[in-house]
C-alpha cells in the first residue's frame, strides 16, 4: 500500500490528472453544490478566494501543478461564480481574464492559478 501524503501518493507521477484526483475533490466538496446557491454574488468570490487560498496554494507551494489540472479548477470556479453550481453552464457575465485581474484593473483579484504556483515554487528557492 503506498504512503499517501495530504492525499497524493508519494512516488506518483504528478504530470498525471489521475494523481490530482484527490485534490480536486476536496475543491469540489468545500465548493459545495448548496453554498453557491445561498451566497450571493460577492459572497461567490469570498469562498472562491478561501477556498483557493486554503486548500489549492498549500500543494501550489509544494507541487508544480500541470497546466491541466489548473484549467480544471478555474473550470470549477468559473462554474461556481456563474452558475453557483459546479456541474450547471451559465453565459459569463464578463470576460474570464478581466475577472481574474487585480482590482486596481477592474477585476476581481481572482488571479491565475499557473502564475501562483509558479510563484509560490520560486519562493522556495
Amino acid at each position: 500500500m503506498p504512503f499517501k501524503y495530504m492525499g497524493l501518493s508519494l512516488g506518483a507521477n504528478l504530470k498525471r490528472l489521475s494523481t490530482w484526483k484527490p485534490i480536486i475533490k476536496k475543491i469540489r466538496t468545500r465548493l459545495g453544490m448548496w453554498k453557491g446557491r445561498v451566497l450571493s454574488m460577492a459572497g461567490r468570490v469570498c469562498l472562491l478566494k478561501s477556498v483557493l487560498s486554503s486548500l489549492s496554494l498549500y500543494y501550489m507551494f509544494i507541487f508544480l501543478m500541470p497546466k491541466g489540472v489548473a484549467r480544471l479548477i478555474t473550470t470549477i470556479h468559473r462554474r461556481i461564480l456563474w452558475a453557483s453550481v459546479s456541474t450547471e453552464r451559465k453565459v459569463c457575465k464578463a470576460v474570464w481574464h478581466v475577472i481574474i485581474g487585480g482590482k486596481n484593473k477592474g477585476g476581481l483579484g481572482i488571479g491565475l492559478f499557473v502564475g501562483k504556483n509558479k510563484a509560490m515554487l520560486f519562493k522556495r528557492l
